[in-house]
């Protein structure tokens, strides 16, 4: 399964495939960009759940602590040609201005939208 958050527009055609291709039989996948984990883009063996539903039962809630015990692969992704970090999110009124900037300046460019 591929976990995905609603607020990071950009991210890449080939987050799936490669995410996909990096885990294993219990074993995880994480995007990684410009140095900065990002959990919430990660491929998860459905195996896991079971010890993700004890570790959640436990009081446990942070997604990047879940992976690192589980040793999650973290696949590194490059900025996108125009600069911008592909897991963005938009968490603020600025951030959605600064996400229609992005879109408005590649669409002028000519540039793809992911």
């Amino acid at each position: 399964m591929v976990s995905v958050p609603c607020d990071g527009p950009f991210f890449p055609e080939t987050l799936v495939e490669r995410l996909t291709a990096a885990s294993g039989p219990g074993t995880p996948g994480m995007a990684v960009s410009d140095g900065r984990r990002h959990p919430l883009f990660a491929c998860w063996p459905v195996s896991l759940l079971p010890r993700l539903q004890d570790w959640v039962a436990a009081g446990n809630a942070r997604v990047g602590q879940f992976l690192s015990e589980c040793g999650a692969v973290e696949v590194d992704f490059p900025l996108d040609e125009d600069g911008t970090d592909p897991f963005f999110n938009i968490n603020t009124p600025e951030d959605l201005a600064e996400a229609q900037r992005i879109l408005a300046a590649r669409e002028g460019a000519g540039l793809s939208y992911t």
